[in-house]
């Protein structure tokens, strides 16, 4: 439809119903546009700027780690499990906080003995201290662990550290498994069993013995 201007202008267009619906549903259509695009860019921004900040705080972490410093004692030579530590075996050091083990002694471990070796320079570590009192044997043994000694043929190849299962004589069944060689000499070896294992072992001794056998 045209309306006719009286002066004489030409007919302008009249929007049909069916073009204003249209129109209104591209202008709808590019307001939604207009503001998924703006979530877009505003989610964007929030991922970098979190993505930013974590960066930094790991970077502030790690610069704490190796830059904050702390004083432990390590030792200045190898020392046996079982060794009783004194005042000449360790030293004072200053390390980084991030290159130190999070159980290391800041106590002067003096007059302890060692659960496990430590080899020249390594910090002095709680979980390689024995309990207060052990002995130079006990001192070897892991928590939940008693000692048992076996007799073993002479010649025999296990040494101290050396990982056996203990085997029944009768039935050759294993009685105990994993059992690590905490001593070893010509024909016997010490043997630190699990606690829930040692009964079975002491049963199988007093029926035919048990044989050690290496495992990996």
């Amino acid at each position: 439809m045209s309306r006719t201007d009286p002066c004489g202008d030409p007919p302008r267009p009249t929007l049909l119903p069916v073009h204003r619906s249209t129109l209104a549903w591209v202008q709808v259509r590019v307001r939604r546009w207009h503001i998924i695009r703006w979530m877009i860019t505003a989610l964007a921004a929030a991922a970098l700027t979190m993505s930013v900040t974590g960066a930094r705080s790991a970077a502030l972490r790690a610069r704490r780690q190796w830059g904050d410093t702390l004083t432990v004692w390590v030792a200045v030579r190898p020392l046996d499990a079982g060794h009783l530590i004194s005042p000449s075996d360790l030293q004072r050091r200053e390390l980084p906080v991030g290159a130190i083990p999070g159980d290391s002694s800041t106590a002067d471990p003096s007059g302890s003995r060692l659960r496990d070796a430590v080899t020249t320079g390594e910090v002095m570590r709680i979980g390689r201290l024995a309990p207060e009192g052990a002995g130079t044997m006990a001192a070897r043994l892991r928590p939940n662990t008693r000692g048992v000694t076996l007799r073993v043929d002479e010649g025999s190849v296990l040494a101290e550290g050396d990982t056996a299962d203990l085997i029944a004589m009768m039935g050759g069944r294993p009685v105990a498994t994993a059992a690590r060689v905490i001593a070893a000499g010509d024909g016997w070896a010490t043997f630190a069993v699990a606690d829930n294992m040692v009964s079975a072992v002491v049963n199988e001794l007093s029926v035919g013995g048990v044989m050690p056998v290496l495992a990996p």
